[in-house]
């Protein structure tokens, strides 16, 4: 008769978490600050692509008369004020390379960065793997 092995179970290794008080308690500071840090990176995130979109529709030389295009330009006008006249864009046959736009998204995403670190370490928290936008919550 052949024995049979024992049935192995895997589980998740369990993290050593704080227990959340209860009732009117403090809310536990680094849950606050890791949901903090995940808002703030997917707006950047949202942010970061739709400025990339208004990149290559105007690399792509879009039209624009439509709709599509108008709506990107118009939510990213506002966002790209700062960066106006910064460089001299070249353009060819309605292709523009907008570097402006390129500098932006450079900006936008260390003052996001910059952010998220400063809330950390004001709060006298280390960020996990760097507090980054895969940050584990």
């Amino acid at each position: 008769m052949a024995q049979q092995a024992p049935e192995q179970t895997q589980s998740a290794p369990k993290r050593s978490e704080k227990p959340r008080p209860s009732g009117g308690g403090p809310p536990d500071t680094g849950h606050a600050l890791t949901k903090a840090t995940q808002i703030i990176w997917l707006a950047t995130g949202v942010l970061q692509a739709l400025i990339g979109i208004r990149f290559l529709l105007r690399l792509l030389a879009a039209s624009p008369q439509a709709g599509f295009a108008q709506l990107i330009y118009g939510i990213t006008a506002v966002f790209l004020v700062p960066f106006t006249g910064l460089f001299d864009d070249p353009a060819a046959n309605g292709s523009v390379l907008e570097l402006s736009s390129l500098v932006a998204m450079l900006v936008y995403a260390l003052f996001a960065w910059g952010i998220v670190r400063v809330m950390w370490v004001t709060f006298g928290e280390t960020p996990r793997d760097g507090g980054g936008p895969s940050a584990p919550a």
